[in-house]
């Protein structure tokens, strides 16, 4: 019996981000076989800001871990909450690529702000 139990999460992060092919019946089975295989690390310095709260991390490889939770009552049984992979961008690709969205999206807002929000021909009819 495996140590580690796959939540439908992390199993899809897992499909999402390592084996996109595989169905989600084969991400479960492959991400519970390298989880049992896997080494328990610390908290990797590239995850950025996840819940501190008795969290467990597996390497699956360089750049991939697994965020595991204890299951309360079951020993060491774990919980594989997601997948989490490295990317890689370096923090000044990150920095200007979100630079370059937040133009984006003032640039929306502020076409959507100068909209005329009436059409010029529109003229309400008056009731007297």
């Amino acid at each position: 019996m495996s140590r580690v139990w796959v939540s439908e999460h992390a199993a899809l992060r897992f499909r999402e981000r390592v084996r996109p092919s595989a169905t989600l019946r084969q991400a479960v089975v492959e991400l519970s076989r390298l989880c049992a295989v896997a080494r328990e690390v610390e908290k990797p310095v590239w995850v950025r800001e996840y819940p501190e709260v008795r969290t467990t991390w597996l390497e699956l490889s360089d750049g991939i871990v697994v965020a595991c939770r204890a299951i309360p009552g079951k020993g060491r049984r774990l919980h594989a909450v997601t997948v989490l992979g490295r990317s890689g961008m370096s923090d000044a690709a990150r920095a200007a690529r979100n630079r370059a969205r937040s133009r984006r999206t003032a640039a929306v807002r502020a076409r959507k702000r100068d909209r005329p929000t009436e059409r010029p021909d529109f003229r309400p009819s008056v009731d007297d």
